[in-house]
């Protein structure tokens, strides 16, 4: 897997943003080669982040994602990406995403935990800047209707697909841990279990784990 860091829809490299950024998004991709959908996304998002503001800049996100494409001292080949997508919902916004690609492996045993522990960090660090510079953070727990549709959401982010086709197999809530595992499958009958996860007391974070129906599932 090749390292590349590219902007999906930026005219220039320190191209302006739209009048408002409604979203971040930071996901890591486990995948067998970027050809061919993960087999596991951890992802985390936002709301009203300043990309260029007082929290951080595009420059400081990339740096913080690439790191976890390091495995101890060993670099793990990846494919970063920065995207950026234009909304109008009468007002011109838009949202961005930073991707990181990394070999499978990463996601496995002891390697998988501590690599696992690395994004949670991040998601720590990104949230205390922006509590210290007073931009929104929710701090709110998840009810039933909105964990589902966050898990709707997270795939659909993560693997682009509509989220309407997705459809509720089970959910489960722990009421202690206040984490919830909701898992819908899509039409072709792939699988998709969300672990919507606790970081410092807050729902932040989803872990989607694939898992094909079919042939698709027998070459893995």
């Amino acid at each position: 897997m090749s390292e590349t860091t590219s902007d999906a829809s930026l005219s220039g490299a320190e191209a302006p943003l739209q009048d408002s950024v409604v979203s971040m998004r930071v996901e890591v991709h486990l995948t067998a080669h970027p050809s061919v959908p993960a087999r596991e996304v951890w992802a985390v998002e936002f709301d009203d982040p300043d990309l260029e503001g007082p929290a951080w800049t595009r420059d400081w996100l990339l740096r913080e994602v690439d790191r976890l494409a390091w495995q101890g001292d060993e670099r793990v080949s990846h494919d970063l990406e920065f995207r950026q997508d234009s909304f109008n919902w009468g007002t011109s916004s838009s949202g961005y995403s930073v991707i990181l690609q990394v070999a499978e492996w990463v996601g496995s045993g002891v390697a998988g935990s501590t690599a696992y522990d690395a994004f949670k960090n991040l998601v720590r660090l990104m949230r205390s800047r922006m509590h210290t510079t007073g931009l929104p953070c929710n701090d709110s727990p998840l009810g039933r209707d909105e964990a589902i549709f966050r898990a709707q959401w997270a795939i659909s982010k993560a693997y682009g697909l509509d989220l309407e086709t997705l459809r509720l197999v089970s959910e489960d809530h722990d009421v202690e841990q206040e984490t919830w595992v909701i898992a819908l499958v899509d039409k072709a009958e792939t699988e998709y279990e969300v672990t919507l996860g606790i970081v410092d007391g807050l729902p932040l974070t989803s872990r989607i784990v694939r898992r094909p129906h079919g042939p698709e599932n027998l070459m893995g």
